[in-house]
């Protein structure tokens, strides 16, 4: 089987919608050929060009007799791969996941321990912005998002109903990260961080 065949063969294993960048094709020949491979697959529409470097296999939706557009977090799930940085939803986003907000937005920002920068795509952008580590870690995931939305929130607005729903999100193991990790937190922080490890809502 040649580079090619491999290529394409990874490609139509995935689901349609799924993302790729250059990197995910590194081993299975150099990077000029798998360059010329990736051309020739958006040449053939196996592959879609989403924005520089990051390439869509197409999802067609019958129902809207149109293909889908890429989906921000994919997109961002595939530079995380490219660049090896830490990344977290901000903002909107962080709440949206969280359930304290129901407003999906349009830009979907991300705190990042790699440069700042944006990338576009139709009505569709995500933006990744540098910040210290006492925003990106060391915490696992949830602690990140967790501390995102209390940021967004803001001290001065942060409820009880806010704990409680963030109470609710957490498992046994979620729990004991968040309280690990609580430590490296914003100071201001480490009160809201201790009353959402709490098993009994408040």
């Amino acid at each position: 089987m040649n580079a090619m065949q491999t290529i394409r063969k990874q490609i139509m294993a995935v689901p349609d919608g799924s993302i790729f960048t250059i990197r995910d094709f590194y081993g299975i020949t150099d990077q000029n050929n798998t360059k010329q491979c990736i051309s020739r697959l958006v040449k053939e529409g196996v592959l879609k060009r989403v924005c520089k470097g990051i390439y869509q296999k197409p999802k067609y939706i019958k129902i809207l007799n149109s293909y889908a557009s890429a989906d921000p977090y994919l997109v961002a799930e595939a530079l995380v791969r490219e660049n090896g940085w830490s990344i977290s939803p901000a903002g909107n986003a962080a709440l949206n996941i969280l359930g304290l907000d129901t407003q999906v937005p349009m830009r979907t920002v991300y705190v990042s321990s790699g440069p700042n920068r944006k990338y576009e795509w139709g009505k569709t952008s995500i933006e990744f912005q540098h910040r210290s580590s006492k925003e990106i870690g060391p915490f696992s995931a949830i602690t990140a998002l967790i501390i995102q939305a209390l940021k967004t929130i803001g001290p001065e607005n942060i409820g009880d109903w806010h704990i409680r729903r963030l109470q609710s999100l957490l498992t046994e193991k979620d729990r004991e990260a968040v309280r690990k990790e609580s430590r490296f937190a914003f100071t201001w922080m480490q009160l809201y961080l201790e009353r959402i490890v709490r098993k009994e809502p408040e």
